[in-house]
């Protein structure tokens, strides 16, 4: 059977495109919609309603949403609440929303605290694990290293891995993938928190354990993003510096003329940053090595 339609649907692109104009006309187009379903009832029954309100909301520059955040913040409250008065698990969802959301906003306490509420949801609504968990605490795990909690956020990230090595170890794949997509699996941001988690344990001094990733990843794992190189460097040679310091010329030696660049931005670094005792001794060991011919 075949059924002619008169209706046109206008696309206006997808929140990704990056392109501001269109990113206003689809949040024109959007709220438009969504205010009109806010005067009906659905606004008392329809969790999901708010969660495309906040995101509707995000499309806007960070000045405006910062400027909004309030109402932004109350509609994944509202969400919240009708979800526990219905005791769906889209609250979940709306949960890592809001501690997104908190995250945008550089608002990394009250994303500490957002982790709490969400694993204190009734169990009877979660269920058992749940994909949605690993960003949770790998969210918390940044907010809490950012808020240089290290010994918090050690524990936070060794918690993120042992949960993402069990989910892909058994496959897990449940319900609220649908909802939302998972932002800490992917390789870049994977990436970003091992530094992170490395800089937790030098500053908990657990340097054996950074010695350890170290090898596990090694430099060229970060050889596509300047920033992440040079910390790794970085990160190497404040403890290389301390326990091993002929192990630096092997950095040197394993790297192109590119990379060799970051090795002495790395090393200035190091060198700034540390008191007049540490820099002279770090130059006496250096003055051992031969890193020209290396």
């Amino acid at each position: 059977p075949t059924r002619v339609l008169t209706d046109v649907a206008e696309h206006f692109g997808y929140a990704f495109s990056g392109d501001p104009a269109l990113l206003k006309e689809k949040y024109r187009r959007n709220m438009s919609l969504l205010e009109e379903r806010l005067e009906t009832d659905e606004k008392e029954t329809n969790p999901t309603l708010y969660k495309e309100l906040i995101d509707t909301y995000c499309l806007q520059s960070d000045a405006d949403v910062k400027e909004k955040s309030d109402v932004i913040i109350g509609f994944a409250q509202k969400g919240i609440e009708i979800c526990r008065k219905q005791k769906k698990d889209y609250i979940l969802c709306l949960y890592h929303t809001l501690m997104s959301f908190y995250i945008r906003l550089k608002r990394y306490e009250d994303a500490v605290k957002v982790y709490d509420e969400y694993f204190s949801v009734d169990k009877e609504i979660r269920g058992g694990i749940r994909n949605t968990d690993l960003d949770i605490i790998g969210y918390a795990a940044q907010s809490l290293y950012i808020l240089d909690r290290n010994e918090e956020a050690y524990n936070m990230f060794r918690k993120f891995y042992e949960l993402n090595d069990f989910i892909e170890k058994n496959k897990i794949c449940t319900g609220d993938v649908l909802y939302l997509t998972q932002r800490t699996t992917g390789k870049a941001v994977l990436d970003i928190f091992n530094v992170q988690f490395t800089d937790c344990c030098i500053n908990t001094g657990r340097y054996k354990e950074a010695e350890n990733n170290f090898r596990e990843y090694p430099d060229s794992t970060y050889a596509y993003d300047r920033q992440l190189y040079i910390k790794r460097i970085r990160q190497k040679m404040s403890v290389l510096l301390k326990y091993n310091v002929r192990d630096i010329a092997g950095i040197y030696s394993g790297s192109d003329e590119k990379l060799k660049k970051r090795f002495f931005d790395a090393l200035r670094y190091n060198l700034i940053n540390s008191d007049e005792a540490d820099r002279c001794a770090v130059i006496n060991k250096l003055s051992s090595l031969s890193l020209k011919n290396a």
